[in-house]
């Protein structure tokens, strides 16, 4: 929603796409993070590259499905997608 009604500027896609990277580079960076620590991470990103804050929920759901999809790559693996 952030991207589609431009909060981030003319750059919004790609702060978006810089963020999937941030957030992959974090969790092989931190091993054994609690989805709290995720959802912290998101909310931090998106208030900082779009200067939005969420307050419908929506990060708890996007929490969860990047913790499960993420967690395995936190060992220190390679930085990609968890399938």
């Amino acid at each position: 929603v952030v991207v589609e009604n431009g909060f981030g500027g003319a750059y919004s896609q790609e702060k978006a796409a810089w963020m999937v990277t941030a957030v992959a580079q974090y969790f092989h960076d931190n091993v054994n993070l609690d989805p709290e620590e995720v959802e912290d991470l998101l909310a931090d990103l998106v208030y900082n590259e779009f200067d939005t804050v969420v307050e419908d929920g929506s990060l708890s759901e996007v929490r969860g499905i990047t913790h499960s999809h993420l967690k395995p790559v936190g060992s220190g693996d390679s930085c990609q997608w968890a399938a």
